[in-house]
C-alpha cells in the first residue's frame, strides 16, 4: 500500500486577471461611438488583500488609470492611490442635427483616498484630488473669448458614499444601488482664482415579480463655480436611456437631471436565446433636463423633456446588447427619434 502525502501552499501573489471589454453604439444616422479597453489587476500584494488595477481604453473617447488599493490595520480599512487620464468629445449641433464643432475636455488626476468598507454593501472614501486639464473649444464658443483653447487647474478634497446591493449591473432583478460624490475645489481657470463645487447623485433600484421586471433610475449631476467666471464643465444626456431618441450626448449643461423607468420582460431562455443567455423585450419612460449649456439655449432650456423607447435586449457573453427605438419631445431637435444598436459595456 503506497501513501501520498501533498503539502500545498499558496503562493505569496495572485491570481491576476486579463479582462477585455467592447462598447459600440450606432444611431443608423451620423453617431456612431466605439471604445475598447482592457484591465489587468494584480490581487493579494499583501497579507490584506492589497490589489494593483490598470485600465486603457481607446476609440471615441480615452480612458487611462491606475490604481492601488491597500488595506491597512484591517480588511475594511484601506487606503487608495490614483492616476487617471480622461479623454471626451463632444459634438455641438443645431436643431436640425447639422455638426457646429467639437468641444473637448481633456484631465489628467492624481488623488489619494482613505475609504471604509462598513460591510459588503457600504462604502465611505473621502480624500484629496489634483485636477490638470484642458477644453478645446468650438469656433462659435472661441470666437467669443477669443481663445481656441484654455487651460485649468483643481484640487481639493472630496467625499463618496456607495451603497451597492444589486445582483446584476447589466440586468439587475433585485437590488438597489446608490452613489454620492462631492468634490470641492480651488480653481484657477481663465486668469482667475475662485471656488467651485461639484456634486454627483446616482440611484438604480429593480424588482422582479416572475418573467417581469421593473427597474428605476435617478441622475442628477451639477458644477457650480460659485457665480465667478464662465462654467465650461459641462454634462450631457441623450442616447439610449438618457432621453432616447435623441443622440449620444447631444445634449449639454453644467446641470442634468434625469429620470428613468423601465419594464422588461423575460423571455424562455432555451426557445428565445443562444448560449443559455436570457433575452428581454421591454420599454422605458425618461424624463430629463439640462441648464446652464453653453450652446444649446432657447426659450424651452428650462424644460423637462419626455421621452422613451421600446427595445429588444440581450445579456450575451459580451456584455448587454440593445436594439430599440426612441422617440422624445422635440425641444431641441426638430426629429427627435432615432434606432439604437447598442452592444458591451465598461469594466
Amino acid at each position: 500500500e503506497l501513501e501520498l502525502f501533498v503539502n500545498a501552499e499558496e503562493k505569496h501573489w495572485g491570481p491576476n486577471y486579463l479582462n477585455f471589454s467592447f462598447v459600440m453604439e450606432d444611431d443608423f444616422s451620423s453617431d456612431t461611438h466605439i471604445q475598447l479597453g482592457s484591465a489587468f489587476t494584480m490581487t493579494n500584494l499583501s497579507n490584506l488583500g492589497a490589489e494593483w488595477r490598470n485600465e486603457i481604453a481607446i476609440g471615441t473617447d480615452k480612458y487611462f488609470n491606475s490604481e492601488l488599493y491597500w488595506p491597512i490595520f484591517t480588511a475594511q480599512t484601506y487606503i487608495s492611490s490614483a492616476v487617471q487620464h480622461d479623454s471626451k468629445k463632444l459634438t455641438i449641433k443645431d436643431q436640425s442635427g447639422l455638426s457646429l464643432g467639437e468641444f473637448k475636455r481633456s484631465e489628467n488626476s492624481f488623488g489619494v483616498n482613505f475609504g471604509w468598507n462598513l460591510n459588503d454593501q457600504f462604502q465611505v472614501e473621502t480624500g484629496w484630488s489634483n485636477n490638470l486639464g484642458s477644453y478645446e473649444l468650438p469656433s462659435i464658443f472661441s470666437n467669443i473669448i477669443e481663445e481656441d483653447e484654455v487651460n485649468f487647474n483643481r484640487s481639493g478634497p472630496q467625499l463618496s458614499l456607495l451603497w451597492d446591493s444589486l445582483n446584476s449591473n447589466s440586468f439587475p432583478t433585485n437590488g438597489f444601488q446608490f452613489k454620492a460624490k462631492w468634490n470641492w475645489y480651488d480653481e484657477e481657470f481663465l486668469g482667475a482664482k475662485f471656488n467651485s463645487e461639484s456634486r454627483s447623485l446616482f440611484g438604480v433600484g429593480a424588482w422582479q415579480l416572475k418573467e417581469h421586471i421593473v427597474k428605476m433610475n435617478w441622475e442628477y449631476d451639477t458644477f457650480d463655480s460659485g457665480g465667478d467666471g464662465t462654467v465650461l464643465e459641462q454634462y450631457s444626456l441623450g442616447g439610449l436611456f438618457r432621453l432616447s431618441g435623441y443622440p449620444k450626448n447631444y445634449l449639454f449643461g453644467s446641470s442634468t437631471r434625469l429620470t428613468t423607468a423601465t419594464y422588461m420582460y423575460r423571455l424562455h431562455e432555451n426557445k428565445m436565446s443562444i448560449f443559455n443567455s436570457p433575452l428581454y423585450i421591454g420599454a422605458s419612460l425618461e424624463r430629463g433636463k439640462v441648464t446652464n449649456s453653453l450652446w444649446q439655449t432657447n426659450d424651452k432650456s428650462q424644460d423637462w423633456i419626455w421621452a422613451g423607447s421600446i427595445f429588444l435586449g440581450w445579456d450575451s457573453i459580451i456584455g448587454p446588447i440593445y436594439l430599440a427605438y426612441g422617440q422624445a419631445e422635440s425641444v431641441y431637435l426638430e426629429r427627435a427619434r432615432q434606432f439604437y444598436l447598442s452592444l458591451g459595456q465598461t469594466f
